[in-house]
């Protein structure tokens, strides 16, 4: 009776040095994960070069929004016989758009004003004389960013009508974090507008309070809040 009760004693003891490596493994693992994740390369939100930034996402008071691809344009030229009623364009993936007469115009990246103008010259020189010209949006393209992670409703977001979103925006969007986020290790991934992609990390906390401004959010920035391991 001795025998068996010390060879289940031993058993046991062998079970709980098991589950005991099982946790050490487990643990060292997810400190390696966190190690890893600690140090990707990463940028500040200072250290972005401003010039490379996607245009029309974030725009000063004196700045006007720019023509992007999947915009619906509204033309009206006086005078012409085709264009006795105001012409809905949209402008294609080539930022292109279709105007009578003239074929195609490259309108992507300008102004509406500019795009009119872009417009008005080739008219001007061999069909009209002294056309007016005028460019107005009807209908922007639809633009978002993806916030994933912990947040309470994670998902796709469109941007306003006026092109502007912050991360903080995005984020009361999203319903705001979950108890567990880890909101001082955001990660935005961003793509440039040579291909290229940067991940920005982002502290969320000294945004709140005011340390550091809200970072301004561009068209596909992907979110990422990770939990909180601690």
């Amino acid at each position: 009776m001795g025998n068996i009760n010390k060879g289940n004693d031993g058993q046991t003891m062998k079970l709980f040095l098991l589950t005991c490596l099982i946790s050490l493994m487990g643990f060292s693992m997810t400190a390696c994960s966190y190690h890893d994740y600690d140090t990707q390369h990463y940028v500040t939100p200072q250290d972005l070069p401003v010039q490379q930034h996607k245009p029309g996402m974030t725009l000063t008071p004196k700045q006007k929004r720019k023509i992007q691809t999947g915009d619906v344009l509204i033309l009206r030229v006086v005078p012409g016989a085709e264009f006795e009623n105001e012409l809905d364009l949209t402008v294609n993936l080539d930022g292109e758009v279709l105007v009578p007469l003239i074929g195609w115009v490259h309108v992507e990246d300008l102004t509406p004003e500019e795009a009119a103008e872009a417009i008005r010259k080739p008219l001007d020189k061999d069909f009209l004389v002294d056309p007016s010209v005028s460019v107005r949006l009807k209908e922007a393209s639809t633009r978002a960013v993806v916030l994933l992670g912990q947040l309470k409703k994670p998902g796709t977001y469109e941007f306003p009508p006026n092109g502007k979103m912050s991360l903080l925006e995005a984020v009361a969007k999203a319903e705001g974090f979950t108890d567990i986020a880890n909101i001082s290790k955001i990660k935005v991934v961003r793509t440039m507008l040579d291909g290229s992609q940067v991940t920005i990390r982002v502290d969320a906390g000294k945004i709140i309070s005011g340390e550091e401004p809200d970072l301004g959010l561009q068209e596909s920035d992907l979110i990422t809040v990770p939990e909180s391991l601690f």
